[in-house]
């Protein structure tokens, strides 16, 4: 908010519109006046919040302490204050709902370094504290860093020392996210990518592409060669066309509900697929690249050399299925 103060809402917005509706309904300053006695200062809509987010976590521990097994997936994260934050959150069998349920478990800073020992003993004093035992966790889903997987110090060899029959995963999204980690734009200018959202640059660079061509012709900046290059604004539209394919698995695979079998035919779709533009590509046809499609016909003659184009899909994609490859390879 722009007064920087939590629990506030009811008190500086909902309040006053409610005296609002008050006089308008019933009139007069006594409606009015039952309205201003409703409690909704800031101490007070904390203290609520407080005891409903401590009957929430109550409830949650009830129901992990009845589980005949669970499982818990964490990542730790910075801050804007550059502080690591360790979330962890759990999935199990609810015997109520009779169901597989997901919940947030937590979120605690990591005030040393984030190392594996550190993780663990977050994770490891919370569980002491609230009764959970170690043995019911049967598996722990990471990304693919050295402090979670390492294989004799690593976060997970720790947590089988408590639960000899725990299970490590790699997080799907993350498996996705190295595959695409470097694709090449050109020879000798690459396009790193650590997360797929940041593919998201790349199209809106085409988009720009004519005001940014402007921008640095006008302050004598080589970068204006570039967007003058009908075949490297062919490659970018190529670039950003597979990205935002790709971001499209990445979102459908986020999100509650999901599980192992969804996940990999989804996958393994997109390895068909890419198959499929392949053999488009390979008789010249780049439908399956909207972008790229969409600039050859705007460009009204067809490329001098279209066989130019051709050979950079036809260079890139088989990277792609030879590192969806390796990384199944190393990670299964």
């Amino acid at each position: 908010m722009k007064v920087k103060r939590p629990y506030t809402e009811l008190e500086r917005v909902v309040l006053p519109c409610l005296e609002i509706v008050a006089d308008l309904i019933h009139g007069g300053t006594k409606a009015v006046d039952k309205v201003k006695k409703i409690a909704v200062s800031d101490t007070t809509v904390w203290r609520r919040c407080a005891v409903i987010s401590a009957d929430l976590k109550e409830q949650l521990i009830q129901k992990l302490l009845e589980a005949s097994s669970f499982g818990i997936q964490l990542d730790e994260s910075t801050d804007i204050s550059s502080e690591s934050q360790l979330m962890v959150f759990c999935r199990f069998p609810d015997i109520k709902s009779n169901r597989i349920v997901e919940h947030y478990l937590f979120c605690q800073p990591v005030e040393e370094k984030a190392t594996a020992e550190a993780i663990f003993n977050k994770i490891n004093e919370f569980f002491e504290e609230e009764g959970l035992d170690w043995s019911k966790c049967k598996s722990v889903t990471t990304d693919g860093a050295a402090a979670m997987r390492g294989s004799q110090k690593g976060l997970i060899e720790r947590i089988k020392r408590k639960s000899p029959e725990c299970i490590g995963i790699h997080c799907i999204l993350h498996r996705e996210a190295l595959v695409t980690k470097k694709l090449e734009l050109n020879a000798g200018d690459a396009s790193e990518v650590r997360w797929l959202s940041r593919g998201k640059v790349l199209s809106r660079v085409f988009e720009l592409r004519e005001q940014l061509g402007a921008y640095y012709t006008e302050r004598g900046d080589q970068k204006a060669n570039r967007f003058r290059n009908i075949y490297w604004i062919a490659k970018l539209a190529y670039m950003a066309s597979i990205f935002d394919r790709l971001n499209q698995v990445n979102v459908s695979l986020q999100g509650k509900g999901g599980d192992i079998f969804r996940s990999t035919s989804k996958i393994n779709a997109l390895k068909m697929k890419i198959q499929l533009w392949k053999n488009n590509a390979s008789s010249r046809n780049f439908i399956d690249f909207p972008l790229l499609s969409q600039y050859l016909k705007e460009s009204g003659w067809e490329f001098e050399d279209v066989s130019t184009i051709n050979t950079m899909v036809m260079n890139e994609l088989p990277k792609l299925c030879k590192n969806k490859e390796a990384t199944e390879t190393t990670l299964n």
